[in-house]
């Protein structure tokens, strides 16, 4: 895809269904990334963060180049992760004493088979921290937390990347950022099409002109998707894309399942996107 929004078709490329996704991620991020300006990336549903530590072994180069979000449940939404020995070197915990009144947030991620949960997130903070990011946790315990501010409040950057920590459901965390603000955001949760088109009418918004909406799963084998959830087992992140966009939006498909929107330099299918955000959500 061009900067100008237009598909550039690729001959004698094929999608490899085996492709590494992290791949077609990090190369949107390379090609996004501009001297002396911050690219801001948001990953919505990180599990064990396979993709974002891919993306950020690779394309974190020199200090203050990328912006990093994780947004995932991590078991309990809107909780702070737990204290104990796990920050490294540069890292950020919240104070602990702001959770007070905190409560369990509604969401339509999964707990990917109760593997998902505090010792995960402990894990992913740690990958990070002994790489050397500053690792930092947004309050989402508090009410309406801003990213922004959050990362103001954190100083400059002295390190290859910053890596933000949202432990909240994917739309309450999409509210802690402005319109038109992040560079590249990837989405891969809940595959329900109820819930791909609530991660996509509160992101899509959030992105800037010229900039991406990216997803993974964009296929039609059931036997890929986690079998016995409720509502069944189909995978409905097509349905929802085709249902979401509308003509002259282009979706780009790439290996690995990768799927891409490079949101239009010019405001008419912005605001109408931001009317869908305010139905849906």
């Amino acid at each position: 895809i061009s900067r100008d929004g237009q598909a550039k078709p690729q001959r004698g490329t094929r999608l490899r269904h085996d492709a590494l996704s992290g791949e077609a991620v990090r190369a949107a991020i390379r090609n996004e990334m501009a001297p002396g300006r911050r690219l801001r990336f948001v990953e919505v549903g990180v599990f064990r963060a396979n993709l974002s530590g891919y993306v950020w072994d690779r394309a974190a180069r020199g200090p203050g180049a990328l912006e990093v979000h994780l947004v995932d449940h991590w078991g309990e939404s809107r909780r702070p992760m737990q204290r104990g020995p796990i920050v490294g070197r540069g890292s950020t915990l919240m104070r602990p004493d702001a959770a007070a009144g905190a409560g369990d947030g509604v969401g339509t991620g999964s707990d990917m088979a109760g593997q998902s949960n505090e010792s995960t997130m402990q894990s992913v903070w740690r990958r990070f921290a002994r790489r050397g990011a500053r690792c930092i946790e947004v309050p989402h315990w508090r009410a309406l937390p801003s990213a922004e501010a959050v990362a103001e409040a954190a100083g400059p950057m002295a390190t290859r990347a910053d890596v933000f920590f949202h432990r909240t459901a994917s739309v309450a965390a999409s509210r802690s950022f402005e319109h038109g603000s992040l560079d590249v955001v990837y989405i891969d949760g809940d595959h329900k099409w109820w819930s791909v088109l609530q991660d996509l009418a509160a992101w899509w918004p959030k992105v800037r002109p010229g900039g991406l909406l990216m997803g993974h799963d964009f296929h039609f084998n059931e036997l890929m998707e986690r079998s016995g959830a409720p509502g069944g087992d189909s995978n409905d992140v097509p349905l929802a894309l085709t249902a979401f966009f509308r003509e002259p939006t282009e979706i780009a498909l790439h290996g690995g399942f990768v799927w891409s929107v490079r949101k239009p330099l010019h405001g008419e299918e912005a605001t109408a996107a931001e009317a869908r955000e305010a139905r849906i959500c």
